[in-house]
């Protein structure tokens, strides 16, 4: 993943990070646990 400045006012999240998953689900949980450290959370 790359982001493009700017980012939240609430974090400073790096500019890349990359994710190695199995399957689309890891994958997914791996994007959601990234962003939940950095105090973003997706709700229904």
């Amino acid at each position: 993943m790359t982001f493009v400045p700017p980012h939240p006012f609430m974090c400073n999240m790096p500019e890349k990070h990359s994710i190695k998953a199995e399957s689309i689900t890891d994958a997914y949980v791996k994007v959601v646990n990234f962003f939940k450290s950095y105090g973003i959370e997706f709700r229904n």
